[in-house]
């Protein structure tokens, strides 16, 4: 399809099927209102003039676009439901994701285009109750959105996926049907680089071209037919008896596959999960691990005919995790029919920098003390604590976000006796884990306090004084 409303005027582009969206201010911005879109070639700046018209985008500052930053998912919600022209209830205040609140400065205002997300089936969000508004957005996970916004969810799951090492397994196909479509482009080497960062200007060539495919796909309305009259005839036909209708029998809906009410923690190594969940007595649990989503069984399902499942018992590690990653959890009864069931997404947590942080390690005590000092959390919204587990035979490893940590409390100043390694989490208010670190104290610095009382000038002074009697 040629691009014909990158060439024509700016007036009749707005108007146009295309970005038909919202009624455009007067005085809409375009991309001469924002000083780092100047040096944009002629085609590329028409297409941020037409989004950033539509009012789509606006800007990070005032004469700032922002092409570079990197764009969160609260950001992506509001341009897809946009694009995708969803039905967004902009009163909605209350989200089903307990993260998503819309008295949140930040990321508030994407409350209802989240909701219409999730209505859509485009993103589930990152776990049963949260959406991780403020978490990054990933090329490859960008990919995977706008494809599902065309509908085209079986469609890439079918496909073998790229060959690339840069892109995650569960992408693949995803990524292969956004570059046959044209909506993303590899990188300048040919690879995708699908755990790269997605940017602001890439949201917006990738939203450009993916609404205009679109629009494209929409289907063309059935012109009305005109109707042709009926000869009257000469002659009243008989009139045939009237045939005694059947009862209409209305079709009986079937059950729905309850959602499990599970919790998921770290389990007894860093690499492994468990998840908590009590259970019918009669009843059973399996697990299914996927790159990715795992499809809800239909009703009535038998778990005979589903492939690749594991018994599972609550409460038990699963190990070795793969981040980005997904646990199909299925609830079965005594006859194999599976009565509820999750997908569990496991994504990894943002990455605590050091100076969040800092070690001391005092060798002069007996096996090695370390003194962890920690600082605010800075850039973790939902991060309200520090949790932290250490010793001498602690394995790397990183859990999910959204798991429940299980370490100490971390406080300033606490000693941790022995410690080879040290994992240190950023929690919520309910003790799951937003962002992650992993320290070997091999390299910490060693400090060596001063001896205490020192003497220097006076050694017969520094022992205790002895007054003669008389």
């Amino acid at each position: 399809m040629k691009k014909k409303w990158i060439t024509i005027s700016l007036a009749a582009l707005l108007s146009s099927s295309a970005l038909a969206f919202t009624p455009v201010p007067a005085l809409a911005k375009t991309s001469a209102d924002f000083n780092d879109l100047k040096d944009l070639d002629a085609a590329t700046k028409a297409k941020f003039d037409a989004l950033i018209s539509a009012g789509i985008f606006d800007g990070v500052a005032e004469g700032k676009f922002g092409l570079k930053e990197e764009m969160n998912r609260a950001q992506f919600a509001k341009v897809a439901a946009l694009i995708y022209e969803l039905d967004v209830d902009s009163n909605l205040k209350q989200s089903s994701f307990t993260d998503v609140k819309s008295d949140d400065p930040a990321n508030g205002y994407a409350l209802p285009y989240i909701e219409a997300l999730k209505k859509s089936g485009i993103t589930d969000g990152v776990s049963e109750s949260a959406f991780n508004p403020a978490g990054k957005v990933s090329k490859e996970q960008l990919a995977t959105f706008l494809v599902r916004g065309l509908g085209k969810r079986d469609e890439a799951e079918s496909k073998p996926g790229v060959n690339d090492n840069t892109v995650s397994d569960w992408a693949k196909g995803y990524v292969e049907l956004a570059l046959q479509l044209k909506i993303l482009n590899n990188n300048a080497d040919g690879t995708f680089g699908g755990s790269t960062k997605a940017t602001r200007d890439l949201l917006v060539t990738g939203a450009y071209e993916a609404k205009e495919k679109f629009v494209e796909l929409q289907p063309s309305p059935t012109p009305t037919a005109t109707p042709v009259p009926t000869p009257v005839p000469t002659q009243a036909p008989t009139q045939a008896p009237t045939a005694t209708p059947s009862p209409t029998v209305s079709p009986t809906a079937a059950p729905e596959v309850s959602a499990i009410d599970y919790t998921l923690k770290v389990g007894s190594t860093l690499s492994s999960v468990a998840i908590d969940y009590e259970h019918n007595q009669d009843h059973s649990l399996r697990i299914a691990r996927s790159a990715t989503p795992i499809s809800e069984p239909i009703a009535g399902t038998n778990v005979s005919t589903i492939d690749d499942l594991n018994n599972y018992t609550a409460g038990t590690d699963i190990s070795d995790i793969t981040l980005m990653h997904y646990i199909g959890l299925y609830e079965v009864d005594s006859t194999g029919t599976v009565v509820k069931f999750s997908n569990i997404f496991l994504e990894a947590p943002e990455t605590i920098t050091t100076p969040s942080f800092n070690f001391t390690k005092h060798d002069t005590s007996p096996g090695g003390v370390l003194s962890l000092k920690l600082f605010p959390i800075v850039g973790l919204p939902d991060a309200v604590s520090w949790e932290v587990k250490s010793g001498a035979d602690l394995i790397a490893g990183t859990p999910p976000v959204g798991a429940i940590f299980g370490g100490e409390p971390g406080v300033s100043g606490t000693y941790y006796e022995h410690p080879n390694n040290v994992a240190i989490a950023a929690v919520d208010s309910e003790g799951k884990v937003v962002g992650y670190t992993f320290q070997s104290t091999e390299s910490v610095v060693i400090v060596i306090p001063p001896m205490p009382n020192p003497c220097i000038i006076n050694p017969i002074m520094c022992g205790p004084i002895i007054i003669p009697i008389p």
